[in-house]
């Protein structure tokens, strides 16, 4: 039987304040966010793509069972987030973190 990956985060409080605001930050650049269940793809300019990387090795580290992927496309750098069964609610919970931050919202 293979053995399934817990989904949660190993980050104190004080960690997980600092993660908010680098989100935040990150945020304020969003240009799109597409999100469906356990799937989520969000848009920023290229110039933070390596911003976003340090992001997905720093949350790798402390969500695992998290599975980015990372790519430039059409002038836009995609972040790409997908969590197992059961995670629909930390993939919406990342992607308020970004929103967070976002000028796009009215």
């Amino acid at each position: 039987m293979p053995e399934t990956m817990p989904i949660a985060c190993s980050l104190d409080q004080s960690e997980l304040s600092g993660r908010a605001r680098s989100m935040a930050e990150l945020g304020e650049s969003l240009l799109a966010v597409e999100a469906d269940g356990r799937h989520a793809s969000l848009r920023f300019p290229t110039d933070r793509h390596q911003e976003l990387e340090d992001f997905v090795r720093a949350e790798s580290r402390c969500c695992p069972f998290f599975a980015f992927e990372l790519t430039v496309e059409q002038q836009t750098a995609r972040l790409r987030v997908g969590a197992p069964e059961g995670g629909e609610w930390a993939v919406r919970g990342l992607v308020a973190g970004f929103v967070a931050g976002w000028g796009g919202l009215v």
